[in-house]
């Protein structure tokens, strides 16, 4: 069980100068369910984040390239007010802790105007070009104390038919006088076709791959599946490992139609996921496969303008016993996002 809320508003044009974000929940959960005897626990998190951005260079070009410099600051505590006698005991010890981050961010792109991306007709700013993002921060708790230090690489480019093409390149960990440990290397693509017609309709497909490998992670801080950032769709499967791998293809079917406000978008997607335990790509076996059919509405007019209805059928039954899931989500952000100004 999760209550809390989230405020974010975001960098969302290099023309924006102030963002920041506030997110509080507290998960209740049960240590060792099912079994006696099991201990419910419950914890608070505070996350906040806020930062300033500024344009430093304005270049002569058609898509209007700038070059955007922001500074970033989040504050992360994590507080077990209520923990079970055997915490200490446990592969991932359940002790308060607080991160302290700043971030800084140099951006050089600019926006081509397009639709039916993330909207569904009006005009979009999708930004290409190539960014370096730096973070380096310092964790305390009870049990250690170290420092982080991440750097990440970004580039997006749009060819003349239309298609645009995105990368990505990470690196971060943490470090101490002891060792250097839970780092991450990783890289991923997205592509995004030109829109195509279909009649009345128009057409769009995505595809995406993401990859990231763990550094002398320690033990039970592995690379899970069921980690919401990385894909919704395998949030029910407990699978971890020091490797992880994703993959995602979907087309995106967009009607003329509307109705009382309201757009839609039929969709179709086809995921794939695994998880290893070792440090090489061999380790990689007995992957997860996902076939996604839905239907995404918006409406501009509301506050929360996009949501999506989808049918989940699963290769592999989760960990609840189920091959099929049905329900209400959210729509996941595309790789472009990350080329916004302090993303």
């Amino acid at each position: 069980r999760l209550t809390g809320f989230r405020v974010n508003k975001p960098f969302a044009a290099p023309e924006t100068r102030m963002a920041g974000g506030v997110n509080i929940y507290q998960p209740t959960t049960t240590l060792l369910k099912g079994e006696s005897p099991s201990y419910p626990y419950t914890y608070n998190v505070y996350d906040f984040w806020g930062g300033y951005s500024m344009i430093i260079n304005r270049h002569r070009s058609p898509i209007g390239e700038r070059s955007v410099l922001a500074l970033t600051g989040r504050y992360y505590n994590i507080d077990f007010r209520s923990t079970p006698p055997l915490v200490i005991e446990l592969p991932r010890p359940m002790v308060t802790l607080t991160r302290y981050i700043a971030g800084l961010s140099l951006l050089r792109g600019g926006y081509y105007k397009t639709n039916m991306i993330r909207s569904f007709g009006r005009t979009e700013d999708i930004p290409t070009g190539k960014g370096l993002l730096l973070n380096f921060g310092y964790e305390s708790s009870i049990l250690n104390k170290r420092y982080y230090a991440g750097l990440k690489l970004i580039t997006g480019i749009r060819f003349g038919s239309g298609d645009f093409v995105y990368g990505w390149i990470e690196g971060s960990g943490y470090f101490n006088r002891q060792a250097f440990s839970d780092g991450i290397a990783g890289f991923g693509s997205e592509y995004i076709t030109r829109l195509y017609l279909a009649g009345n309709y128009r057409l769009r497909g995505f595809l995406s791959l993401s990859y990231k490998s763990g550094i002398n992670r320690e033990t039970g801080n592995t690379l899970s599946l069921n980690n919401d950032s990385f894909s919704p769709a395998f949030s029910n499967f407990s699978r971890s490992g020091n490797q992880r791998l994703g993959l995602k293809a979907e087309t995106v079917l967009f009607s003329p139609y509307y109705l009382m406000g309201f757009r839609f978008a039929g969709f179709t997607s086809f995921e794939l996921a695994v998880a290893g335990s070792g440090n090489k790509p061999s380790s990689l076996r007995k992957p997860l496969t996902a076939l996604n059919l839905g239907l995404r509405i918006k409406n501009e007019n509301l506050v929360f303008s996009t949501f999506q209805i989808s049918f989940t059928w699963y290769g592999r039954p989760d960990d609840n016993g189920n091959r099929t899931w049905f329900g209400l989500s959210d729509v996941e952000a595309n790789s472009y996002e990350q080329l916004r100004t302090g993303a």
